[in-house]
């Protein structure tokens, strides 16, 4: 079922002139057919040429047409939605392309929609947020004891430099910046004059 699926996905949107006459009752079963099966390469490939395919369908006369936007807008939108949900944003050139240079506000607005639910959230891209500051060497003055058995007394060693380094999410991930903190500055304006 999957190779007739795909096989008459791809005879639709084919640019050639052997293409043969399909109702559109088969093609909208046969594209449900191939988005609800496993994701592999021959999917991606019929979806992106769905995508990306200009011009009329060959549609037989006696099939009973989509009401919201034509036959070629809905295979398009059907074909973005999948990619969108199984590739992320990897088909975005394709899907700005669509975005462009369709007609159709529906598909148009399909496509943002599908573009906007791809994308990581923007607000947790775009700043640092500290979580927390560790300190990589012992605290100054805290007693670190030789490991050697003296009859003696015990030697703490001399105090180490203080290093901290920030931990913070980038994008939902943790990551330890290497720069040590920025210290703000209160300075007072200089008065014009």
């Amino acid at each position: 079922m999957l190779t007739a699926s795909l096989r008459l996905l791809e005879n639709a949107v084919s640019t050639t002139q052997g293409r043969v006459e399909s109702r559109w009752a088969d093609l909208l079963e046969a594209v449900h057919t191939v988005i609800a099966l496993p994701f592999d390469g021959k999917v991606e490939r019929v979806l992106l040429e769905v995508t990306r395919f200009e011009g009329p369908l060959n549609l037989s006369e006696a099939s009973d047409l989509p009401h919201s936007m034509s036959p070629e807008n809905m295979l398009k939108s059907l074909a973005i939605q999948s990619l969108g949900k199984r590739t992320g944003l990897t088909h975005l050139k394709d899907l700005k392309r669509v975005e462009a240079t369709t007609t159709s506000p529906v598909l148009r607005s399909i496509v943002r929609a599908t573009i906007r639910h791809a994308q990581p959230d923007k607000d947790s891209q775009s700043d640092l947020q500290t979580v927390a500051d560790i300190d990589s060497e012992p605290a100054f003055r805290e007693p670190v004891w030789d490991s050697k058995w003296t009859s003696g007394r015990a030697m703490q060693r001399s105090p180490r430099a203080l290093v901290t380094k920030t931990v913070s999410v980038v994008g939902g991930l943790t990551a330890v910046s290497d720069r040590l903190p920025k210290k703000r500055l209160n300075r007072k304006p200089v008065p014009a004059g």
